[in-house]
């Protein structure tokens, strides 16, 4: 007798099969840059060293969705970079890749595949979790051509991040505030990092007090 298989399972196999589409995506993307127009075009935002850290630096058309994912698509109108996210350091294996980070450096836009990464460089944010007492500064990149110049220069990428969802910083950064220095490149950054990691002033529960209690009280 065959046994139907349990949801947590099916769940796993679909998960698994999802990691495995999303690597071949991403291998068909760093197949296209080898053309000598696509490398060309991708090196004048892209450090030529980041694809052999394993950093990506694939680059296909995609169609953007309006919640932030994208598709790709051969007939797109938009060229882009395609940066893996890893759950660990790069270079990692198929099974730690997280998501695809579609990078328009033309638009400045920042686009995922399954919309769950929200920033590039989480190995950054594991070295600055407080550790007795001692964190190492958090570098906020402008993009991700930048975050990737660090890597292959000056291994700055390593404490670093960039934002891709800035509606999800709180969350991600918040524990943060207090024990952590965060480095931004212009005044711009640094304002909306403020903004983002700002709580709201807490909303003041609404008492009503019955009539029983009043005579009680009186």
């Amino acid at each position: 007798m065959i046994r139907p298989r349990s949801r947590s399972a099916e769940t796993h196999a679909a998960l698994g099969r999802s990691i495995r589409e999303l690597w071949d995506e991403f291998e068909e993307a760093c197949q296209r840059a080898q053309s000598p127009q696509a490398r060309a075009w991708r090196d004048r935002y892209w450090s030529p060293h980041a694809p052999a850290q394993g950093l990506g630096g694939g680059v296909t058309r995609i169609t953007p969705a309006r919640d932030g994912t994208y598709q790709p698509d051969p007939d797109g109108q938009l060229p882009a970079i395609i940066i893996p996210v890893w759950r660990f350091q790069a270079p990692g294996r198929p099974d730690d890749l997280i998501d695809l980070l579609a990078w328009v450096p033309t638009m400045g836009a920042l686009l995922t595949r399954r919309g769950i990464a929200d920033v590039l460089g989480l190995e950054a944010l594991a070295r600055c979790t407080p550790l007795m007492g001692i964190t190492d500064p958090l570098v906020i990149f402008s993009d991700p051509g930048a975050w990737a110049a660090a890597h292959s220069w000056d291994n700055r990428g390593d404490h670093g991040i960039v934002v891709i969802r800035w509606d999800r910083v709180r969350s991600m950064l918040g524990h943060l505030v207090g024990t952590t220095e965060f480095v931004v490149p212009d005044l711009a950054t640094g304002r909306r990092l403020r903004k983002a990691l700002t709580r709201p002033d807490p909303a003041q529960p609404k008492i009503l007090v019955t009539t029983s209690a009043n005579e009680a009280a009186a």
